[in-house]
């Protein structure tokens, strides 16, 4: 008896919790089926429309681990929630995919669709994909990491500053505002320097951004396209050398040019928004994006100053 009691409770606390209960697949072009809780992992999986799925564990209100069965037999895997309906979805009777052509169809950028499934093993594979590494070109050049929760990003770059690119105008330019004007019109003439070179040395930049992604074009059949934006944090340092020479007069009259170097460090912090579009291929880790941001230097040179980036990463 007190076995059948501990059994009957044990129910209810299942029937509570919604596990056991069965759900559809609202969205028309099918849900993707992850190996974990992040729109990050990889996709081994789609989910036809219509298809029903049994909840396995919704501790996670967002991401619930479902099962269910194709013509290769019964996968595990994770699913957005908020595409699941109690109700069937009208017409869903007359849509049919293969375990073949849905696989190809998955992809690995639809962030707020699902995760992927591994198979039959019951979740839980290995390439959780919530990780990406690359390269970026732009403000700053360098390396970029993005750790993907959700809908959500965390992403980090590294790299050369725009201004270490800058033309040998631009140096010319800041030498002569410097210089020129501070020196030719505050001491009166005493001193005339003429910019000659400059010379570059390292230089870094940090970002840090705090992204939101949203899905673009869905129910156009179009996958893995998303805008994203967000703020974060940067911090920049040039360094680099003048080359110039500098006229000394001597007392009596006449004078002569004298060639010196000043190392100059600029460094600025300050905070910046950011909005982007980002495009992960089907079936292949890959991610491409373009982003703009505004940066407002808060430190030092304050002011406005409008980046762009372009680059890819590797989702692991």
């Amino acid at each position: 008896m007190k076995n059948l009691y501990l059994t009957f409770f044990f129910v209810l606390f299942l029937i509570k919790q919604g596990i056991g209960q069965e759900l559809y697949v609202t969205p028309e072009n099918g849900l993707n089926l992850r190996s974990n809780a992040s729109v990050g992992n990889n996709v081994v999986s789609k989910v036809p429309h219509g298809t029903k799925v049994e909840v396995l564990d919704n501790s996670n209100p967002e991401w619930y681990k479902v099962k269910y069965e194709d013509s290769e037999g019964f996968k595990v895997g994770y699913v957005s929630s908020q595409y699941l309906s109690e109700d069937k979805p009208r017409g869903s009777g007359r849509r049919k995919s293969s375990s073949r052509s849905s696989n190809r169809s998955s992809s690995n950028s639809n962030r707020n669709d699902s995760s992927s499934g591994s198979g039959n093993s019951g979740g839980g594979g290995s390439g959780d994909g919530d990780l990406g590494i690359g390269v970026r070109g732009g403000d700053p050049t360098g390396i970029t990491a993005k750790k993907y929760f959700g809908d959500r990003a965390i992403e980090i770059s590294i790299g050369r500053p725009a201004g270490w690119w800058y033309s040998d105008r631009y140096y010319h330019n800041r030498f002569r505002d410097y210089y020129y004007d501070y020196y030719n019109y505050n001491h009166h003439h005493h001193y005339s320097y003429y910019y000659d070179d400059i010379e570059r040395h390292f230089s870094i930049a940090l970002q840090v951004h705090y992204l939101i992604h949203k899905n673009l074009l869905e129910g156009e059949g179009i996958e893995g396209l998303q805008f994203y934006y967000g703020g974060g944090v940067q911090l920049r340092n040039w360094s680099y050398s003048y080359h110039y020479r500098r006229w000394v007069p001597y007392p009596y009259g006449g004078g002569r040019y004298v060639h010196e170097r000043s190392r100059v460090n600029d460094v600025d912090l300050g905070v910046d928004f950011v909005i982007g579009l980002e495009y992960t291929i089907p079936d292949i880790p890959l991610s491409f994006f373009l982003d703009a941001n505004l940066y407002t230097v808060l430190y030092r040179d304050i002011g406005f100053i409008g980046q762009f980036g372009i680059g890819g990463r590797f989702n692991f």
